[in-house]
């Protein structure tokens, strides 16, 4: 579960500021601000949307690996410990601290986005300044904030998974009694239904109803261009 919310987040952030990139650069194209033409910026933003597959492919994997050590290093939790809906989401801030380490830490970021090697050459100016965006200290502020808002939301999201799950919402669980309910609410992360209860939808949405992830694009869209210009 605390991978597959991980992940997301980790796609979101990625499209964010890949979109917004994009968009910068189509509405200068559009001015007649782009010293890009005949249809080039359209090939070269269609590359590095597309560059959000190479982490897709290989990203699930390492946020697997991350978390299963965080978890290793930060829990004593056992099967009958009883857990609720706080300890639980201290456990995930905890877990996704340690996760940050192998993932964002000493400019790891820039690894989610596809090596100069991919043949990626049209995008390979906005890829270089997605990967500056990723290493950033804004952008890790950012993603901590979000994994914080989302370690509280894992916890009410399970007690909705229903079962013995439920009795979240009164007060402690035996942990053993949430391990169906955190199958189900991981796998839902990444599947849609039909009113967007405990799906993407629902934490897509959690993610960008937040300040801080609208601040930052605004600031990557705005700033950038009146750089330009």
């Amino acid at each position: 579960l605390a991978s597959a919310a991980y992940s997301l987040n980790v796609v979101l952030m990625l499209h964010r500021v890949q979109f917004n990139i994009a968009g910068r650069e189509a509405a200068a194209s559009q001015s007649g601000e782009s010293a890009e033409a005949n249809g080039e910026p359209s090939a070269a933003m269609q590359e590095l949307i597309s560059s959000t597959d190479f982490f897709l492919e290989k990203g699930p994997a390492m946020v697997v690996d991350a978390t299963r050590k965080a978890v290793q290093e930060t829990t004593s939790l056992q099967p009958e410990t009883a857990v609720s809906t706080s300890s639980l989401s201290s456990f995930f801030k905890e877990v996704f601290q340690k996760v940050e380490k192998d993932i964002w830490a000493d400019s790891k970021g820039s690894f989610l986005l596809p090596p100069d090697a991919a043949g990626l050459a049209k995008a390979k100016p906005f890829l270089d300044e997605a990967r500056d965006y990723l290493e950033s200290p804004q952008l890790l502020h950012v993603f901590r904030s979000v994994s914080n808002v989302t370690a509280e939301r894992l916890p009410q999201e399970l007690a909705k998974t229903g079962g013995k799950a439920s009795a979240l919402k009164e007060g402690t669980v035996p942990l053993a009694t949430l391990f169906g309910g955190c199958i189900t609410l991981g796998k839902s992360l990444f599947q849609a239904d039909p009113d967007g209860t405990e799906s993407a939808e629902a934490s897509i949405r959690a993610f960008a109803d937040q300040t801080v992830v609208s601040q930052f694009c605004e600031a990557l869209y705005f700033q950038e261009a009146s750089a330009k210009k």
